[in-house]
């Protein structure tokens, strides 16, 4: 007997694959600039962030417009215009090509995300949505790992125009696996989200319990602030970290390992553990009866881990400290994650639930670095420490009240 394709497997790979192209830039546009028709690494430093900051304005329009069209269409379009501007990185000269091709790749990567949120809700039981999210984030983030990692040995060995076309070849494959991922004609027709006609009344209820449910407020909250300190801030200023505490690098025996190297190792050590820890997460969450306690446990050991980032500690605490911040970023985004997909499922107006979730998570993401470097001081992990202890007391104040309704608001 053939076992059924796993839908939720198949929406992370494809999801990957379209990655790639776009993680592969973070890696070559700094050494490519002048080849790509740029005048300047700053303008090379706009383009890799433009795609982020036109999500903001762009996220409520492709919310909208996802529950206007069919999952299916809305995901073969997506993938599609993911493997053309992969493509055509490899052809683009002149800054204002290359905005154009990033401000689509920020709305194509605006209809994956929101698409991939609304499958694996509408796929996913009411014991699997950590598991679920769990499997979706591990599995999708390996292609920025090999975006980046092949993407320099490509570009090396076949040249930077071979390594887009290559990319983009395997972005456009991944179609092959739609019919993996099971969106059929019936979850086409909104089985878990209300349907299109009754959108304009869902809104306004959605308001009203929004403002009136603490929990769902708290889950809103959450994906901002951890996408904020995770994603953002801590991202973005692990490099400068790193050389404060090693500026002459780090010795093992006779090898001594640079700043830029170890900073890089750091940053790139959670995409190794992604794939086996986030789905583990997930699992774990799912079989507690409470699994709101999980998110507020792991968000009250983030605080102290946070707040000892700046402090001059042995060289191997030091280094463990950062591995335990890592491991608690896998933990809080795969938690928040599930507990937005589940609050989601049978709830009116679940789109746009899910839609202001996924805007929320962008704002952090985008605010995160401004702040990291607006702030620059060991004042900025410690008022990260304080926003990470002050979630885990709201999330206790919740799961007291809620005590035996699982993450979700009651219905």
């Amino acid at each position: 007997m053939i076992e059924r394709p796993n839908p939720v497997r198949a929406i992370a790979v494809i999801t990957a694959f379209c990655l790639m192209g776009d993680s592969m830039l973070y890696v070559l546009l700094p050494f490519y600039w002048q080849d790509a028709g740029l005048h300047s690494l700053f303008e090379a430093g706009i383009l890799l962030s433009i795609n982020r900051l036109i999500r903001l304005p762009l996220a409520p329009f492709v919310g909208r417009l996802l529950q206007k069209i069919p999952l299916r269409l809305a995901l073969l379009f997506a993938v599609a215009l993911a493997a053309c501007t992969t493509v055509a990185y490899g052809y683009a000269n002149g800054f204002w090509t290359w905005f154009v091709l990033r401000a689509l790749w920020g709305f194509t990567w605006s209809m994956l995300r929101l698409g991939a949120l609304y499958a694996i809700a509408d796929a996913s039981r009411p014991d699997e949505h950590g598991k679920n999210m769990g499997t979706y984030n591990g599995l999708y983030r390996l292609g920025s790992l090999a975006g980046m990692l092949f993407g320099g040995l490509l570009a090396q060995a076949c040249g930077f125009t071979a390594t887009s076309l290559l990319f983009g070849a395997l972005a456009a494959l991944s179609l092959l696996l739609l019919p993996a991922a099971g969106i059929t004609t019936e979850s086409d027709k909104h089985t878990f989200f209300s349907t299109p006609g009754q959108q304009g009344h869902t809104d306004t209820r959605l308001a009203a319990r929004a403002y009136a449910s603490p929990q769902l407020l708290l889950i809103l909250g959450s994906g901002a602030v951890i996408a904020m300190l995770f994603q953002g801030i801590f991202t973005s200023t692990l490099s400068h970290v790193v050389d404060t505490h090693f500026h002459d690098g780090l010795r093992f025996g006779p090898h001594l390992l640079g700043a830029v190297t170890l900073a890089g190792f750091l940053s790139a050590i959670r995409w190794g553990w992604e794939p086996f820890l986030a789905p583990f997460v997930g699992r774990t969450s799912d079989r507690l009866k409470q699994s709101d306690v999980l998110l507020m446990l792991i968000l009250l050991a983030a605080a102290p881990l946070f707040a000892l980032v700046p402090v001059p500690l042995p060289a191997v605490l030091w280094l463990g400290l950062i591995v335990a911040v890592q491991l608690s970023a896998t933990a809080l985004t795969t938690l928040c994650d599930a507990a937005a997909t589940r609050t989601s499922t049978g709830m009116p107006g679940g789109k746009a639930f899910l839609t202001r979730y996924s805007i929320l998570q962008d704002v952090g993401a985008a605010l995160g670095p401004l702040l990291g470097y607006l702030v620059l001081t060991d004042w900025l992990y410690l008022g990260s420490a304080v926003m990470l202890l002050c979630l885990g007391i709201c999330w206790y104040a919740v799961t007291r009240k809620a005590t035996g309704i699982t993450c979700g608001i009651d219905r």
